[in-house]
């Protein structure tokens, strides 16, 4: 079962996540940043779901972490925060999912499509690979005529070729978030 770390300082928000997630995920916690490059190292998460503010530390602090050391951990950053997005984002942070989470899927669409990128322990689609998909998932839903995600992508970018039940499952997940 893939595994994800969840990084965040009240017990209860970890709770509300662990419960949302461990239905199909193996959910670990870390209450501070430590106890999170600890559990990085030892479990090898195959995600990290951080909120923003956990002092003493901060999100931002594991993502430059993360970025440096373990740059194919896809890094969901949570927070009240909304101005912080772009920071986030510039700093490789895969999503970003506004708090207090009202709709499971706001959580749960990123965290899937991490996931899509994690096979076997192992990043399966790069950053820009995934984003290529997303664009194409994206401009479906919108209706326009788009044939592969390569019609869309340089083919230098795109190594690899997700199968039809793939591009349907997203494409529905992005039906079902709107």
């Amino acid at each position: 079962m893939k595994k994800i770390l969840i990084v965040d300082d009240d017990a209860d928000n970890r709770l509300i996540l662990r419960i949302i997630l461990e239905d199909d995920y193996e959910v670990e916690e870390a209450g501070n940043d430590n106890e999170a490059l600890a559990k990085i190292e030892s479990l090898e998460p195959s995600i990290m779901i951080t909120d923003l503010v956990h002092p003493p530390g901060s999100g931002i602090h594991l993502l430059r972490w993360v970025s440096e050391h373990k740059p194919s951990l896809p890094v969901i950053i949570l927070t009240l925060a909304g101005g912080a997005r772009e920071e986030c984002l510039a700093h490789g942070a895969f999503a970003f999912v506004q708090k207090p989470i009202l709709d499971m899927w706001a959580l749960l669409a990123p965290v899937n499509n991490a996931m899509e990128l994690v096979k076997d322990g192992k990043v399966a689609w790069t950053v820009q690979e995934h984003e290529c998909v997303m664009d194409y998932v994206e401009r479906k839903l919108a209706g326009l005529d788009v044939v592969t995600p390569t019609s869309i992508c340089h083919a230098s970018e795109l190594s690899i070729n997700p199968s039809l039940e793939t591009l349907e499952q997203l494409i529905n997940a992005g039906i079902r978030l709107r």
